[in-house]
């Protein structure tokens, strides 16, 4: 899988390919992580960098006033729940 991704983004760097040709790359590859995870392929998003990531599973819950929250010491500051942009004053942070 490696030499793959390490040709396609050769071929974008060369001019072979541009950006609008990796869109069907993009739909495969989601097609491909959806079948190994057990998954829909619209449930599987890529992005750049996986505190990102994080972030949008994080800003997907509706956390309320007095909703609990259980985050380990090791995350960084960013994917703490208050910083969430769906976070309410009152979420309850344990750590």
């Amino acid at each position: 899988m490696y030499e793959s991704l390490q040709k396609l983004l050769e071929a974008v760097y060369s001019g072979e390919l541009g950006v609008e040709d990796l869109e069907g790359y993009v739909v495969k590859a989601r097609r491909e992580v959806a079948r190994l995870v057990g998954g829909d392929p619209h449930e599987v998003t890529f992005t750049v960098q996986t505190t990102e990531g994080l972030k949008n599973v994080l800003g997907a819950f509706d956390l309320k006033p007095g909703d609990s929250v259980l985050a380990l010491d090791l995350e960084s500051p960013l994917l703490r729940p208050s910083s969430s942009p769906s976070a309410k004053s009152g979420v309850a942070e344990s750590r």
